[in-house]
C-alpha cells in the first residue's frame, strides 16, 4: 500500500500554531493573514479558529465584503423603519434611505412587526402601478388552424383554431382553405 500524499495528509494544529491563531486574531488580523503567518490554508486555519473560539476581527478588517458587514439595527434605524413603513414606503426607498439592501429592511420590517399583525399597505405609486388582469375568457384569436384569420374564440387560452379548419381537419383536410393556398 502506497504512503498517503502531503496534501491528503491532516497535519495536526500544535499549541503554538494555536497561540497564534488567538493571538493574531484578537489583534484583527484577517484569517488569510494568519494562514499565510502559518503557511497553511486559510480554510484550515479559520476552521481551527472558530473551534477555538478566536474572537472576530473589527468589521474593517474581516475578510468578508463590506455589504455583508452589517448585523445589527440601532433602535433609531428600528424606528425609522417602523415610521417609514406605516407612512407606505416600500422596502427598497427605506433601504436606499439607511443604505443596505432590500431583503435586510423587509426581514428587519417582519421581525419588529408585531405577532399577528398584518403586512402594511404597498404605496400609492405601486398600487397604481398593478394594471388588472385581462379577462382570460373568450376574445379574439389568430387561427392556428393554418387560414390565418383573426375570429373570436368563447376561450382564447385553449381553443385557437377556428370552427371552419377544425371542419376540414375533420373531414381529412389540411385545414387551409383551397382559396388561401397560391401556387408558385
Amino acid at each position: 500500500m502506497a504512503a498517503p500524499t502531503a496534501h491528503c495528509r491532516a497535519v495536526p494544529f500544535t499549541a503554538a500554531e494555536d497561540a497564534t491563531i488567538l493571538q493574531l486574531r484578537a489583534a484583527g488580523q484577517t484569517w488569510l493573514k494568519i494562514a499565510e503567518a502559518l503557511r497553511r490554508p486559510r480554510s484550515s486555519v479559520a476552521n481551527r479558529g472558530r473551534r477555538l473560539g478566536a474572537t472576530v476581527a473589527p468589521p474593517a478588517l474581516t475578510d468578508a465584503s463590506q455589504r455583508h458587514q452589517r448585523v445589527r439595527f440601532s433602535p433609531a434605524e428600528d424606528t425609522f423603519i417602523l415610521q417609514r413603513r406605516a407612512a407606505g414606503n416600500t422596502y427598497g426607498e427605506i433601504a436606499r434611505a439607511l443604505q443596505c439592501s432590500t431583503s435586510a429592511i423587509g426581514d428587519r420590517a417582519r421581525l419588529l412587526a408585531p405577532p399577528g399583525s398584518q403586512p402594511v399597505a404597498q404605496s400609492q405609486a405601486v398600487q397604481a402601478a398593478k394594471r388588472p388582469r385581462s379577462d382570460p375568457l373568450g376574445g379574439e384569436v389568430l387561427c392556428l388552424g393554418g387560414c390565418g384569420r383573426k375570429w373570436l374564440s368563447p376561450d382564447r387560452m385553449r381553443i385557437r383554431i377556428c370552427p371552419q379548419c377544425k371542419q376540414l381537419q375533420s373531414r381529412g383536410g389540411s385545414g387551409i382553405p383551397e382559396a388561401h393556398l397560391t401556387i408558385g
